[in-house]
Formats: C-alpha cells, structure tokens, sequence
C-alpha cells in the first residue's frame, strides 16, 4: 500500500510522455488484419499512417485500411506538426476502402492533402482532419483530404484547417474529376479554418474547387 503513490506517478508520467509525443519524422508500416473476409491496415499512430501512405498502391482492394484511434502530429490536439511533410508528385491512386471510423487526423503539417488522388475505386469515409495546415505556393491543386478525387467520399468534416495552392483548391478535394461518373463527395462539411489560392494575389474562398454533392456544404 505504501507504494501505491508512487507506482500511480509513473504510470502517470509514462501516460502523458505517450500521449504528447509529436510526430518526428519516422514512418512505420501498419499490421494487416483480417476484418469483412479482406485484409486491412490498421493504423494507430502518425508514424503508420505515414508508413501506410509511403507504400500505397494503385492496384484495386491492395490497400484498405482503417484508423483504430484518432492521430495526433503535433504535441496535442490543437498544435500542428513540428515536421513538415514534404510529399512526392506521381503518388499511386488510392482504390481501396480507406475507414476512418469516426476518428481524427490531428495537426497535419504537409504540402498536400493526405491523398493525393482518390481512383474510381477509392472510397474514404468516416474521417475528419482538424488543427493542420496543407499547402504550397508551388502546388497546383490541393484540397484538405484528396488532391483529387475519381472515387468516393462520404461522411467527412475538415475543421479549423488552412488549405491554400497556387490554383484549385478545396477544403475538402481540390478537384473533382467531372468524367467520372463514380466521383462523389457526399455528407461533406469544412468548419472554420481558410480556404486560400494564389492568382497573383490571396483570393480566400473564391477560386474554391469543392464538389457539391449530397449533403456537400462549406461554412
């Protein structure tokens, strides 16, 4: 009994030190388990999210994953990402089912959206991005979420998150390929935050590139 107390603060101390832990750069590749008769990343940390990214493919139903828990870039969840993320052109399409599960990204620090392109068989739902901040004055399109979209979006909200690029852009996807008859973004919403492009001066919101479908609003 008598050392309860002090068994108590470091279980304490090795909780908080867990829990503030900024990303620092490094990337891990998530386990796959079984779940629905597929296989499926399960991503915990900022580091397999990342790692999970970084080996992305292309091929339909090879990289469907979920979020097990929310993800958190910076020290907590209002401080964005010490590091910045600095990504690839020519990133593989996402076509596979990608499950947020109500969960939140939050303080993600990167020159563009956490997809660069959802394929006509990606599907990403149930994901909210908060407190980050996703752009480049040397990038084209750019939106909170996808840089573009060919596949689904559903059940998704962007908070208090600035997105900006040199042309279209989106709080959400910052373009919507209008040929693909499977591209839609439904139950959609970006609160708070800025919207940003650069046509030889900041136009906040008006050169916004957001797919309005189904339940689709900006505030």
């Amino acid at each position: 009994m008598g050392n309860f107390p002090v068994v108590a603060v470091v279980a304490l101390a090795m909780l908080v030190s867990q829990a503030f832990a900024a990303w620092d750069g490094s990337s891990k590749v998530p386990i796959r388990v079984s779940r629905n008769d597929s296989l499926f990343y399960e991503i915990t940390s900022p580091e397999e999210l990342i790692g999970y990214l970084a080996t992305l493919t292309s091929a339909p139903g090879e990289a469907h994953a979920y979020l097990k828990n929310d993800i958190v870039f910076g020290s907590d969840t209002a401080s964005l990402s010490p590091v910045f993320r600095a990504q690839k052109s020519n990133v593989p399409y996402l076509n596979s089912v990608f499950d947020g599960q109500g969960h939140t990204i939050y303080g993600y620090y990167s020159s563009k959206g956490v997809f660069e392109t959802i394929g006509s068989e990606g599907v990403v739902k149930n994901l909210n991005l908060a407190n980050s901040k996703i752009g480049a004055d040397t990038v084209y399109t750019i939106g909170g979420l996808a840089n573009a979209n060919l596949g689904q979006i559903e059940n998704v909200e962007v908070r208090n998150t600035q997105v900006f690029s040199s042309y279209h852009t989106g709080g959400i996807v910052g373009f919507v390929n209008s040929q693909s008859k499977l591209a839609s973004v439904r139950n959609a919403r970006m609160v708070g935050g800025s919207v940003n492009c650069w046509l030889g001066q900041w136009l906040p919101r008006e050169c916004l590139q957001f797919f309005d479908g189904d339940g689709g609003t900006v505030e």
